[in-house]
């Protein structure tokens, strides 16, 4: 089952593919006039209102007065994941060790109550972020962290093991549907690329041509043929399939990227609050990269370009080169 390819969705999508990369820089401007205590103040009460936002959906889901698993103010848990993710990992860098402890401990539990991969690996990446970047490690706190890290680990498998959700995602068991998705996804993209000789299909063409694939067949059979079908289920399958080996290119630099920034923000060699937050926003993208994907034009997209734009003139032409550490 695939879609029509409409004159109008093509004018549409290269409209908002404009106003993206139009919008960035002057985001990223308007970024660096604010005052820095401001956008501190204005992270934590973010912080703060999405903690609580997922503990009230967690509330409202159990008492059914929300359908399924919405959020409130997002359709399901993997959208509020992406959306929290850079938020927590801002706000962790600010606090002190008590409180990214305790923000910590509540969004692993958010994601356990909620039964959702994207927040469980979230956290996980947020607290490997948040413990290395301790200071003044002495005998005492490596070992405490140590322990605490196998506990963190031990604990999250045993979850991982022992609840069906996470184990179907987990060990990839076909007849889940989020599994079948996320395989089609890249079997899709898999195929594009072989079957177009490496050039892709062309930008947003996702779901509009025929493209081999069992596990969306078999979505077909369930009914499901269009669960996902443009998104490619992650954003990273999707740039595949449109770009060919061009966009694999893009995600091998990506991740080449992830590595250094990455290792440049638990240095502390950060000159300013704006670098953590565009930092923070490109690690973030990994998750919709590689995790859940909601397509090119999503909140998130603008952010990442935003900090795209900011990390590519502070390093590559304010900078002349890259110096992440």
């Amino acid at each position: 089952m695939y879609g029509f390819e409409s004159i109008e969705k093509s004018i549409y999508s290269l409209f908002f593919l404009l106003v993206v990369i139009l919008s960035a820089p002057i985001f990223v401007k308007i970024i660096e006039k604010a005052n820095q205590i401001i956008i501190k103040r204005l992270i934590s009460i973010l912080f703060l209102f999405f903690i609580i936002n997922g503990y009230l959906s967690v509330f409202l889901q159990q008492k059914q007065i929300v359908l399924n698993k919405n959020m409130i103010l997002f359709h399901e848990p993997s959208h509020y994941a992406l959306a929290l993710i850079p938020i927590a990992i801002i706000f962790l860098y600010q606090s002190k060790i008590i409180i990214k402890s305790i923000s910590i401990f509540f969004i692993i539990l958010l994601s356990l109550l909620l039964q959702n991969l994207t927040l469980l690996l979230g956290s996980f990446f947020i607290s490997l972020l948040a413990i290395i970047r301790i200071k003044n490690l002495n005998l005492k706190r490596v070992f405490s962290l140590v322990i605490f890290i196998f506990l963190l680990v031990s604990f999250l498998a045993y979850i991982i093991l022992n609840n069906p959700y996470f184990q179907e995602r987990v060990l990839f068991v076909q007849e889940n549907s989020s599994v079948l998705v996320y395989l089609s996804g890249w079997e899709r993209a898999y195929f594009a690329l072989v079957d177009s000789n490496l050039i892709g299909y062309g930008f947003n063409r996702m779901g509009y041509i025929e493209t081999r694939s069992k596990y969306q067949d078999i979505l077909d059979s369930l009914n499901l043929g269009d669960l996902n079908l443009y998104d490619g289920g992650t954003t990273a399958s999707k740039i595949i399939y449109e770009f060919g080996i061009f966009g694999f290119i893009v995600i091998l630099i990506y991740l080449l990227n992830f590595f250094k920034l990455t290792k440049k923000l638990i240095s502390s060699r950060i000159s300013s609050y704006n670098e953590v937050l565009f930092i923070s926003y490109f690690l973030s993208y990994f998750f919709e990269l590689f995790i859940r994907g909601v397509g090119y034009f999503s909140i998130n997209c603008l952010l990442f370009a935003s900090s795209f734009y900011w990390i590519f003139t502070k390093y590559f032409i304010y900078e002349h080169s890259p110096k992440y550490s």
